[in-house]
């Protein structure tokens, strides 16, 4: 049949479109999307409606650079402040590290110390006397 070649599912005018399979359920539910159910009960979009709605989708969405260059790369300023603030927050860390080290060392000597200062040996008193 005609109708069966110009047809997409959802899932296929996802994948054609670039448009979210979710975003094409919610236009179909809202009527922007021209939609029917085959003789199967799946959904059915027409190829010609999926373009003009793309369109539109494309033609009210904000203008954005989709040049891969736009997406990857950072100006330098952004990096060498985003380089210095990762720097920043490491030697802070450092710093923190070292200070619990050194708690760390007084804490085991103060142990060690009140451990000495323990009887060595004393019989365990038992719960039951026999």
């Amino acid at each position: 049949m005609d109708t069966q070649m110009n047809t997409l599912t959802p899932n296929k005018a996802a994948a054609k479109s670039g448009i979210s399979r979710s975003s094409i359920m919610r236009a179909m539910k809202s009527g922007k999307l021209a939609c029917f159910r085959g003789n199967d009960g799946r959904w059915l979009i027409p190829e010609d409606d999926l373009n003009r709605f793309a369109a539109e989708r494309l033609a009210d969405s904000p203008v954005i650079d989709r040049t891969p260059q736009a997406d990857t790369l950072w100006t330098p300023s952004d990096t060498a402040l985003k380089l210095a603030a990762a720097e920043a927050t490491i030697s802070q860390l450092q710093a923190r590290l070292e200070s619990a080290e050194q708690d760390r060392e007084r804490w085991r000597v103060i142990a060690e110390n009140l451990a000495d200062r323990l009887p060595n040996s004393r019989p365990r008193r038992r719960w039951w006397p026999w």
